[in-house]
């Protein structure tokens, strides 16, 4: 008789076990299918200051949000389907012009050298391996980031606009940026 019992209570684990991992692919099918939408609508968004800005099939516009202490590719459009694809979606916190953004706190420009080799070199000192640089769909020329904030002055992502323009500057003022804070604080509410 006890040996019954422990023999159902064996099935039953086994059947919850079952269960809970169905569970948690299900969660999972959710959460990728949440993403896979907030990043169309976060993109749709972008598009909009693309448009609005006047930007041209050499630039595009990548939004990150901070999590975990990584950045989430959030949001990407440009006109250049190339360029919009999405080969990682997630990025070390202190790489690139995002991380250099990210820990400074404002916005930051770069300007890469028009020779691989010295494209290579500087894309190393911004903590990218040569593998990395190497399989870069778009070779940005031009890169500028803007800090991206709660209400509350928290900084939640950033915001890349990369041209392959040698020496472009984009809004050099940052009027436009500072213009759209507030509908970027709106969109983040209910992203």
């Amino acid at each position: 008789n006890l040996k019954t019992q422990v023999q159902n209570n064996e099935l039953e684990i086994s059947s919850t076990k079952i269960q809970l991992n169905e569970a948690e692919e299900a969660i999972d099918d959710l959460k990728d299918n949440n993403l896979k939408i907030s990043f169309e609508i976060g993109s749709k968004f972008i598009a909009y200051l693309f448009q609005k800005w006047g930007l041209s099939s050499r630039e595009r516009i990548s939004l990150y949000l901070e999590i975990e202490r990584h950045f989430i590719l959030s949001a990407r459009y440009s006109l250049d389907s190339n360029f919009e694809e999405v080969h990682r979606k997630q990025f070390p916190i202190d790489q690139g012009i995002i991380g250099e953004c990210w820990r400074l706190g404002r916005r930051c420009l770069i300007h890469l050298p028009k020779s691989e080799v010295s494209y290579i070199k500087e894309s190393i000192k911004q903590n990218f391996t040569q593998d990395q640089v190497k399989c870069f769909t778009m070779k940005s020329k031009s890169l500028i980031a803007f800090p991206i904030s709660t209400e509350n002055f928290e900084k939640i992502g950033v915001l890349v606009i990369e041209s392959t323009r040698v020496d472009w500057n984009f809004d050099e003022t940052s009027t436009l940026t500072n213009e759209y804070q507030v509908l970027f604080r709106q969109f983040l509410i209910h992203y």
